[in-house]
């Protein structure tokens, strides 16, 4: 759940801990609040998402983060992928609130993409009493 009380729809929240500094740590520098973070094919490379850029990330501190004892009992179930193995699930990270969630790859797609719907809707309304 959210600030509001709100599920976030369609991703599954893990109770793993969230260092504060992890997607700076990770290479994002973006202003979104979701971002998502996946392993990609052809080398040890990771990748982040917010619906609008993605990059190349910093690879070892995603990893480090994975594959810390008091994060990768909660990422045991899922595909993250490796690095000749294209991943099925993808880290989402709340900024906001520092939590962790996690979904299969084409719904945290969408779930990024329409993160900035809603900004822009609240943006329009916004303007309309200015």
């Amino acid at each position: 759940m959210n600030k509001r009380g709100k599920a976030v729809n369609g991703l599954t929240p893990l109770k793993a801990p969230v260092p504060p500094m992890l997607a700076t740590a990770i290479g994002y520098t973006g202003n979104a609040r979701f971002v998502s973070f996946q392993r990609i094919l052809y080398g040890n490379e990771v990748e982040y998402f917010d619906g609008r850029m993605s990059d190349i990330g910093n690879a070892q501190a995603y990893l480090v983060y994975i594959q810390h004892p008091a994060v990768s009992p909660f990422l045991a179930h899922y595909d993250l992928g490796t690095s000749d193995r294209k991943a099925q699930h993808t880290l989402i990270l709340d900024r906001e609130q520092h939590q962790l969630f996690i979904a299969p790859v084409e719904e945290a797609e969408l779930f990024l993409r329409e993160q900035w719907l809603e900004s822009q809707v609240k943006n329009d309304q916004s303007s309309k009493y200015l």
